[in-house]
């Protein structure tokens, strides 16, 4: 079953459910007379219909929790979509646009040797989020620092600036600690989901064997080839071991 996608294990779990549930009457009315052959005194006639029945469903059962997991892998995927888009088109850009207004309005009026000795970097203003709210963070932490001076309207204060910057880099944080969490749920989503797979593709090859198994007994070969022919081949292939144990 070299199957990728729950869509894919949905078709051949369904064409499994159905050839269980179809052939299982079937399946046992072949079966009965060769079974009451070997019963003892008191025992009864298994039944075969009501077992295939019931793999069925624990295979149908199994599958659900693969869907379920890609949907919680999916969900999250979108969560860090949405994160990145309003930070890449909203928080991030004001971010970057205040601090480069800020950083141009202390090199006019303080000189690029100060700041850079007090704020440190040099040159353009990040344009990645995490270096742009780095230095954010270290202006709004250094900026109370410079000494006010008199300008021809009053003091310049560059403390007054904190409070400039901080809405547009308290949000980009945010946002860049939502986008880190989202990612490690969703790694731990698709790790989750491989190990489903995993159980699940095992299950359905186990159960996969059992239908045919029982389908050759019951003296229906050509369905039984059908049968593996409509399921495929397992998805987790089982390396034969070689040498001496």
């Amino acid at each position: 079953m070299p199957y990728k996608m729950p869509t894919d294990r949905e078709k051949a779990t369904s064409e499994l459910v159905r050839m269980l549930r179809s052939g299982g009457p079937a399946i046992a009315r072949e079966l009965a007379p060769r079974m009451a052959r070997v019963l003892r005194e008191g025992e009864k006639m298994p039944d075969v219909a009501h077992l295939l029945d019931v793999l069925a469903r624990m295979v149908k059962a199994e599958l659900q929790d693969v869907v379920a997991a890609d949907g919680r892998r999916t969900g999250h995927g979108t969560d860090r979509h949405w994160l990145r888009r309003q930070l890449n088109e909203g928080a991030a850009p004001e971010l970057r646009r205040r601090v480069v207004e800020v950083r141009r309005w202390l090199r006019h009026n303080y000189g690029a040797a100060e700041v850079k000795l007090r704020l440190g970097g040099e040159g353009r203003t990040p344009r990645a989020t995490e270096e742009l709210a780095d230095l954010a963070t270290i202006m709004v932490r250094h900026l109370p620092g410079f000494r006010p001076k008199q300008g021809p309207v009053g003091n310049l204060v560059p403390a007054d600036w904190c409070e400039y910057l901080r809405p547009s880099l308290e949000k980009t944080s945010d946002l860049l600690e939502q986008l880190r969490l989202r990612s490690e749920s969703e790694e731990d989503a698709v790790a989750a989901k491989s190990k489903i797979l995993v159980a699940f593709d095992k299950t359905y090859r186990r159960v996969l064997r059992l239908a045919e198994i029982f389908y050759l007994l019951a003296g229906y070969p050509r369905t039984a080839k059908a049968l593996r022919s409509a399921g495929g081949r397992p998805a987790e292939k089982i390396k034969k071991q070689t040498g001496v144990a």
